[in-house]
């Protein structure tokens, strides 16, 4: 039997973010033993992760991001690792862009996203 998606909400706000963590805890468990045995995430448990706010941590807020400080982080990924660290350690990965394209031009970083916005 299939569980059913976990329900999200749009990831505004630091207290939205976690109760997405801790709406995604029974699916992280069921995934964990999966990528387990793939030896890799597969691809619904990174949308959810995507869904729920994850990798816009870092962020900057005009790119509709959270724009959250490495401490708040940290308690982000410290939640997630209690579940599974496979997890947590792919949301670092993940997240670590926003950190990255606060020194790029703004000009650059429109031309990604718009590249990104128009890849099939």
């Amino acid at each position: 039997m299939e569980r059913a998606q976990p329900r999200l909400e749009s990831p505004a706000d630091l207290d939205a973010l976690l109760r997405n963590v801790e709406g995604l805890e029974a699916h992280i468990e069921e995934a964990s033993l999966r990528a387990e045995r793939a030896r890799r995430l597969d691809a619904d448990t990174l949308g959810l992760l995507t869904d729920a706010g994850l990798f816009r941590m870092t962020m900057p807020a005009d790119w509709d991001g959270l724009d959250l400080s490495l401490a708040v982080q940290a308690d982000v990924v410290e939640r997630l690792a209690a579940l599974d660290a496979a997890i947590a350690c792919a949301v670092v990965a993940g997240s670590g862009a926003g950190l990255a394209l606060r020194n790029v031009p703004r000009s650059i970083c429109f031309l990604i996203r718009t590249w990104r916005s128009a890849a099939p």
